[in-house]
């Protein structure tokens, strides 16, 4: 974790998420095993692996009573559920108090999420747009690592493609 967030801070776009994943028995408990969990799950999500990333982020919701990592679970599985169109699934958790905070973050990847929520399940053009200028504005300056990038940069691209269709 160290190694992950010097790097990080020094080249973020020298290094994919992926680099900085390790197995880690299931059985292992604790909140250091749950954070690698939580990032494998999002690696998942990075490679189009949905079904593994839903699997993996219930499973550290079920076997945590961690908030925090509660809390990040919940939010993946969002993504997941805006990426599988349950729109019920995405709109169960983003009523949780803990994600709706991290929605609020103006972050590019939360302000992604964000945007696809607001066009999926609120239907509410105006928030998406918002959100999707947000996105775009802290993209440049983002600490998020390559394939992190790259991806919500694309998930973003498949947005502002679908709003102009629907148009």
């Amino acid at each position: 974790m160290l190694r992950h967030s010097a790097q990080t801070l020094l080249a973020p776009q020298e290094y994919d998420l992926k680099d900085f994943i390790m197995s880690v028995d299931e059985d292992v408990r604790g909140s250091f095993a749950e954070s690698v969990r939580t990032l494998q799950g999002l690696v998942f999500i990075l490679d189009d692996n949905i079904e593994l990333a839903k699997q993996q982020f219930q499973s550290v919701l079920e076997k945590t009573d961690n908030p925090m990592s509660k809390t990040i679970s919940q939010l993946y599985l969002l993504q997941v559920a805006l990426m599988e169109g349950d729109n019920k699934k995405a709109e169960e958790y983003a009523s949780i108090r803990g994600v709706k905070s991290f929605l609020s973050l103006k972050t590019a990847d939360m302000q992604v999420i964000q945007a696809w929520y607001q066009f999926k399940v609120k239907k509410d053009v105006v928030q998406t747009h918002k959100a999707m200028k947000i996105a775009r504005q802290k993209m440049n300056s983002s600490r998020m690592l390559r394939d992190e990038k790259s991806y919500y940069q694309n998930w973003l691209a498949e947005l502002e493609k679908e709003l102009t269709e629907g148009v």
